[in-house]
């Protein structure tokens, strides 16, 4: 089981982040349809910004690929770990209504994110060190 079980989360995440990333650019940009107000404001304030909209979406396709090439796997999931809370908390609380069917997506990324923290949990030991000293 600990065999197959990071290899196919690792690489299920990477697929969701690239086909996730990939469909707005291939389809447009377009919020689906019935997304709350909320929501539409968020989602426009980020694209007003001019960068962090591309920014997001660049950190979000070049995990995607070192996750399924399997290189800094422990390092790219630290990178997401704040991109996919954000997920679920915009989710949580900027579409309540609709969590199960859009957001769910939102909740998938968010656990499989977890599970793989938990997973490679050995490689942060030294990263969590209280106090660290330098050499």
């Amino acid at each position: 089981m600990k065999r197959y079980l990071p290899p196919t989360l690792r690489v299920l995440l990477g697929l969701v982040f690239l086909g996730a990333n990939l469909a707005p650019l291939l389809m447009g940009m377009q919020p689906p349809p019935g997304y709350p107000p909320d929501a539409l404001a968020f989602s426009e304030a980020l694209m007003k910004s001019g960068y962090l909209t591309y920014l997001v979406m660049a950190v979000e396709v070049v995990s995607a690929v070192l996750l399924l090439l399997n290189l800094w796997t422990p390092l790219v999931l630290v990178v997401l770990a704040p991109v996919t809370l954000n997920i679920l908390l915009f989710h949580v609380f900027l579409t309540p209504k609709i969590l199960v069917t859009i957001g769910g997506l939102g909740i998938l990324v968010f656990v499989l994110n977890v599970a793989l923290l938990w997973l490679y949990r050995g490689h942060y030991r030294h990263m969590l060190t209280r106090r660290a000293r330098l050499d």
